[in-house]
């Protein structure tokens, strides 16, 4: 997807269109708004869900989300998270082991080809997030959004109130605060 096709919907939204044409595929696709018609999720992975894809089985979801979702382990309701962005090394074990806060692993991916960083699978972070009993975020990025709107998309969708440095690179971080998302100091972590 580019950011054509984010344009058209964002455009499509303030319309109050329920769908557009994409105008990649000439398909056309439902609306955020048009979705949130349906009051609940249809399981079908569509690309503006606005209900967390949650009835898409969990072994399922890496695979198929298109927007923030939980892909392991569970949120507790009433309570509020700090969202610690995850590859899977050391630094972020290291971090998620001495802090106090309560975390939920973010993972950031390509949504295309379901990879992090050093093509790893997306899906052999879930195990590992599984393994070690700790909720995991997952953040799809498609072509023509940026990691600053797809988090933002997460703070907005689910009970993250900050967020710390984890396994973000350096350009990754001057992203969210160009963008003012609510970021925890480095040295602040533990």
């Amino acid at each position: 997807m580019s950011k054509l096709v984010w344009a058209t919907h964002e455009r499509a939204c303030a319309l109050g269109q329920r769908m557009y044409t994409d105008p990649v595929t000439g398909f056309e696709v439902f609306t955020e708004r048009g979705l949130r018609a349906r009051d609940r999720c249809c399981g079908s992975g569509c690309r503006h869900c606005p209900y967390r894809h949650e009835r898409i089985p969990f072994e399922q979801r890496a695979l198929r989300i298109q927007r923030p979702a939980l892909l392991a382990g569970r949120l507790e309701t009433g309570v509020s998270y700090t969202a610690l962005p995850w590859r899977n090394t050391a630094a972020s074990h290291d971090i998620a082991h001495a802090s106090h806060r309560r975390l939920v692993l973010v993972c950031p991916f390509s949504a295309f080809d379901r990879t992090v960083a050093d093509g790893v699978k997306v899906a052999a972070l879930v195990e590992v997030a599984a393994a070690h009993a700790m909720p995991l975020l997952g953040l799809p990025l498609p072509a023509g959004r940026s990691l600053g709107e797809v988090m933002q998309d997460a703070l907005r969708d689910f009970p993250l109130v900050d967020i710390l440095r984890g396994d973000l690179t350096a350009p990754e971080w001057r992203e969210l605060q160009a963008v003012n998302l609510p970021l925890v100091a480095e040295r602040n972590q533990q």
